[in-house]
């Protein structure tokens, strides 16, 4: 997890029939962190702009330890937690749009679309020349 001071998003992540609910600064770097420990395929369900994320976090959890599975997965669909997220923010922040709205706006400004999260290709670091072609230096 990245440093709780520095993290400016809490984020729901799906995996079959768990979720996830973490802080993070990042959500690319996050997604290929949880991605490799893994098995199942990860959805991102939100992705949420907060000004005390921790404060957010823990109070999600707090009120999820019914259907905690294992570390930070609980046993809950992505939509619940979403839900559930909308409310706590609503209590701790009146003032602020509902967990759906911040996520619509944050993944319009980066351009991501909602659905299974898919890994950047990376171009290898050297590809070698076709059959029959030699490289001069």
């Amino acid at each position: 997890m990245t440093n709780p001071s520095s993290a400016t998003h809490v984020y729901v992540v799906g995996a079959g029939r768990f979720s996830k609910i973490g802080i993070t600064r990042n959500i690319d770097r996050r997604m290929e962190q949880l991605r490799v420990h893994c098995p199942l395929a990860l959805r991102l369900h939100a992705c949420i702009p907060v000004t005390d994320p921790r404060r957010l976090e823990i109070e999600v959890h707090r009120r999820l330890a019914s259907v905690l599975e294992h570390g930070e997965w609980f046993r809950i669909s992505g939509q619940s937690v979403l839900s559930l997220v909308s409310d706590v923010r609503r209590e701790l922040w009146p003032e602020t749009r509902t967990a759906a709205e911040l996520d619509a706006r944050y993944r319009e400004a980066v351009g991501m679309r909602r659905g299974p999260y898919k890994l950047k290709k990376r171009r290898p670091a050297f590809r070698p020349p076709p059959p029959g072609r030699t490289v001069t230096p």
